[in-house]
């Protein structure tokens, strides 16, 4: 029983296991900045390496001093200051339109500026319309002046029948003129009757004549308002950065039996969020999606993350394209865009430019001390909680952040953790071996107990042959 005892005392010294504070992490790489001789606001781009070896996450990220002290850190989206260029619609308040027909089929409409409002940049046919093509000149008059032509025959058009591409716009060139005329060429918008008149003759049973008919329907260009519309340039405005990430194993091929244009690629896991495909092929519309490839202990399967209608037209002055695929942002290995051909000939894809997020991690640098920023882990590291109030307050004053170069990747002197009582304690070979031993002795202890009852003297009976 006291070597039961013992076993017990040890067993119960046995503690939980507690992770290390800080966690081994595989890579590191030093970061250089200006050293401005004083604490600073300092700021890293993560780059395509750093993406290829975190977590989805990012908990394995750490920005540490030389003694390998963690420093608090603020992940966030990149931001730059552009200038940017927004079309202010309105419609003109000096009276309705003067709308009149023409003698070739055509009409016009003549519409004059308010004296508040700007100098247009263009304008825009708002119209209920589907399926129509309409040529539009369009002539304008400076006080004072002749009036003069601007815009010779400019097209707007939808082709909802066939694709999604639809122009109702017409850009003006630079001009002082305050009355402008709208001269619609074609009076009626033709479209074809999707149904067919077939008229047929018998004799007996045999069909002597066959005529087929099919039905115009003209319908008059209906225009609800004419809405003109100015570039306002709004400067220093700040916006999320985006970067154009690389790829790599392209590969394009077709799969006949399921009527398909199958596109496939690899990336360092950067965070992305559009495709744009290169192709050579025109005059097109066909639907797309782009999967991710999943991979568990079990299987491989590809999953739907988002897609659209990328399409492409070329004919005559008409050129419209669209060949932008955009999901969530996603960090992948492994990408494919499947390209629904039904059956239209395969289309060309030549290439494809992946653009995504641009993250970067903010920390403040006391002057004279050298900084990494660490990152990997082959384990599942937790996420650190870091008071960034200072950091959240110095960016809330417009205070721009130092920018800091990451050095070439260096792998890691991961030292084993040091052996201590309770990792021994630990072990899960000797917790198993302990708990069998304590089995058997305490099934030994049971069975010696049985002999010993066995042995005791029962009531009536002393022991001895009558």
């Amino acid at each position: 029983m006291k070597i039961v005892l013992l076993l017990l005392t040890a067993l119960a010294l046995i503690t939980p296991a507690t992770a290390d504070d800080a966690p081994r992490l595989r890579w590191s790489k030093s970061l250089q900045f200006a050293d401005p001789g004083k604490d600073a606001l300092v700021a890293v781009r993560l780059d395509s390496d750093i993406y290829a070896h975190t977590a989805f996450n990012y908990a394995d990220l750490r920005v540490v001093e030389a003694d390998g002290r963690a420093v608090p850190f603020l992940l966030r989206k990149r931001s730059v200051l552009q200038t940017r260029v927004e079309q202010r619609p309105w419609t003109t308040s000096d009276g309705e339109p003067d709308m009149k027909p023409l003698t070739d089929g055509g009409f016009d409409v003549r519409v004059k500026l308010d004296s508040k409002d700007p100098q247009p940049n263009g304008v825009r046919f708002i119209t209920p319309l589907k399926n129509f093509e309409q040529n539009v000149t369009v002539f304008g008059t400076e006080p004072g002046k002749a009036e003069q032509e601007l815009v010779t025959a400019a097209r707007i058009y939808d082709y909802s029948d066939y694709m999604d591409v639809r122009r109702t716009s017409i850009v003006l060139p630079k001009n002082a003129c305050r009355e402008f005329r709208f001269v619609i060429a074609a009076l009626k918008s033709d479209r074809e009757s999707p149904l067919l008149d077939v008229s047929r003759e018998l004799k007996g049973k045999d069909e002597t004549l066959r005529s087929e008919r099919t039905t115009i329907e003209r319908r008059p260009f209906r225009i609800d308002r004419i809405e003109f519309w100015g570039d306002v340039v709004r400067e220093s405005v700040r916006e999320d950065a985006t970067a154009d990430w690389p790829i790599s194993g392209f590969s394009a091929s077709e799969d006949a039996e399921h009527k398909q244009t199958i596109v496939e690629f690899k990336t360092a896991r950067e965070p992305l969020f559009q495709f744009q495909l290169r192709t050579s092929s025109r005059n097109f519309s066909r639907a797309a999606n782009v999967q991710v490839l999943e991979s568990n202990s079990k299987s491989d399967r590809w999953r739907t993350i988002g897609g659209g209608q990328i399409h492409r037209v070329e004919f005559g002055d008409i050129k419209e394209e669209r060949l932008t695929l955009q999901f969530p942002e996603t960090r992948s290995e492994s990408y494919r865009i499947i390209i629904e051909n039904q059956d239209n000939p395969a289309l060309t894809i030549t290439g494809a430019n992946a653009t995504g997020n641009d993250y970067e991690v903010i920390f403040l640098a006391e002057t004279a001390k050298t900084f990494a920023l660490n990152y990997g882990s082959t384990e599942i590291v937790p996420a650190p909680v870091y008071d960034t109030a200072a950091i959240r307050t110095v960016l809330s004053k417009n205070v721009e952040p130092i920018a800091a170069t990451a050095g070439f990747a260096v792998e890691a002197e991961i030292k084993a953790a040091p052996v201590k009582p309770r990792d021994i304690l630990n072990n899960p070979l000797l917790i198993g071996g302990v708990i069998v031993l304590l089995v058997v002795l305490l099934a030994w202890a049971l069975f010696r107990a049985g002999q010993r009852i066995d042995q005791i003297p029962t009531a009536g009976n002393s022991g001895k042959p009558e």
